[in-house]
């Protein structure tokens, strides 16, 4: 079912958890709905798809647990975060709260009783850490300092970074008119200034909203929720505590090995208890992980093979 209106939230008294997702990491996607799931049973979950790398079906995950899609007038194929830029400044979402992931992500609890979570307070919540804005690992994640300040001279640190692949907000803050000046909303591939915002919207946002916080025009919260896959912190987490839920966080692959082989990621331990936990609720369900393997292999082989025969 496509949201052509109004989201309608199954529990008025939670968010709504909004997923990013294309073809080749709809496998992902799978295990961070379950991953919800087991914490949020009614919680509202919307898939914002990506036909870009090929159009996909969710009749499945829509069927068995309780998503939804959400479709746009004219557009399909979005490429990088696009898609997302396309949900916050659509006028359909400017009321309610969500939360924007990405498929890679895994919930270890239930996120929402976090006290930092305050939308009544802030505008939008973020995972903030620091980085040196002088450094090669900011300027590849984010931008570069430099330019930034050559482009606006009243450019300041704000003494955090934070990763866009999760992001807590009320709808509507942001404006479009806001994103314009860096975003085509009629024109792919949408962004206009790739050349200083690299990482698309993740150095859009962590140069944009501390501006706009400065101005006035934005509250930002800060709070530490999201736990890189294959960080030491990540590392200690125990089966025990996450399944109790014991930490009020989220898992992000960002960055790390992604395949469909998930017993060669890390943390795969998590992520292979959260695939047997959606294909349990799934009709022959245990024949299909290896089938899903097969076909996402078969995905990749022949795009590799249609990208050698473009390029010839």
């Amino acid at each position: 079912m496509g949201a052509n209106s109004a989201i309608e939230t199954t529990n008025s008294n939670l968010p709504t958890i909004v997923i990013a997702v294309n073809k080749l990491d709809y496998y992902l996607c799978k295990i961070c709905v379950a991953s919800i799931r087991f914490y949020y049973p009614d919680i509202s979950i919307y898939l914002l798809k990506d036909t870009l790398n090929g159009a996909f079906s969710t009749r499945e995950i829509e069927q068995y647990w309780n998503v939804e899609t959400i479709s746009f007038d004219n557009h399909q194929k979005f490429g990088w975060s696009a898609a997302k830029m396309f949900f916050v400044c659509d006028p359909r979402f400017q009321k309610g709260c969500y939360l924007l992931i990405d498929s890679d992500i895994v919930l270890i609890g239930k996120i929402f009783e976090n006290p930092a979570f305050d939308l009544n307070q802030f505008d939008i919540v973020v995972s903030n850490e620091y980085e040196d804005p002088q450094g090669v690992y900011f300027e590849k994640n984010y931008f570069n300092y430099a330019q930034i300040k050559a482009m606006d001279p009243s450019y300041e640190y704000p003494g955090y970074t934070f990763n866009a692949g999760q992001l807590f907000f009320k709808g509507g803050f942001i404006k479009k008119e806001t994103i314009d000046p860096y975003f085509d909303f009629e024109k792919f591939p949408y962004w206009k200034r790739k050349d200083i915002f690299p990482l698309v919207d993740q150095s859009l946002y962590n140069y944009l909203l501390p501006k706009l916080e400065r101005q006035n025009e934005l509250s930002i919260g800060k709070t530490p929720y999201m736990i890189w896959s294959e960080s030491e912190r990540c590392e200690k987490l125990t089966m025990t505590e996450i399944l109790q839920g014991q930490h009020l966080a989220l898992i992000h692959w960002a960055g790390a090995k992604r395949v469909i082989d998930i017993e060669t990621m890390t943390r795969n331990d998590v992520l292979q208890y959260f695939q047997k936990y959606y294909y349990a609720h799934i009709p022959m369900g245990f024949i299909k992980i290896p089938l899903e393997k097969i076909q996402h292999k078969a995905t990749l082989f022949f795009r590799k093979v249609r990208k050698k025969l473009s390029s010839m």
